[in-house]
């Protein structure tokens, strides 16, 4: 990591190098697909965790709201104790807790130049056979 600036590596290869990786200090980590770390108990999160960083940033296309306990520990990673003065069975205090950590971003927002979306529904015809299959399945 010493002779490279901007080291990137995706999370499987974290997990086995943790240790070397935990020696080393960098002064931004980018957590790409941050929901991958939602559970606190997995190695794959706790070898993460175990990065030392001035800052970490978490980036996902993935809504966070999945459920509260994700969104802790999610927070949590990019930085540590944001819930130690936090009642966690207070939703209200847990958002107001993170707000200052997290920035959402719409398309719609973003992707201004972009025409709308256009949906055209195509239906096809099942043959004899899948509608036999399709029927039997819906009674089972």
């Amino acid at each position: 990591y010493k002779n490279n600036h901007c080291p990137h590596c995706a999370y499987q290869f974290i997990y086995p190098k943790s240790p070397d990786i935990a020696k080393t200090f960098f002064d931004l980590v980018v957590l790409d697909e941050i929901q991958k770390t939602k559970n606190k108990t997995t190695g794959q999160t706790k070898a993460v965790r175990n990065i030392h960083s001035n800052y970490k940033w978490g980036l996902t296309g993935t809504p966070l709201e999945n459920s509260i306990e994700d969104l802790i520990t999610i927070c949590n990673t990019i930085q540590p104790g944001i819930f130690n003065n936090v009642n966690t069975f207070d939703n209200k205090a847990v958002v107001q807790a993170y707000k200052p950590i997290f920035k959402r971003r719409k398309k719609e927002d973003v992707l201004t130049d972009l025409p709308p979306k256009i949906t055209k529904e195509v239906w096809l015809e099942l043959s004899p056979s899948q509608r036999d299959k399709y029927h039997k399945a819906e009674t089972e």
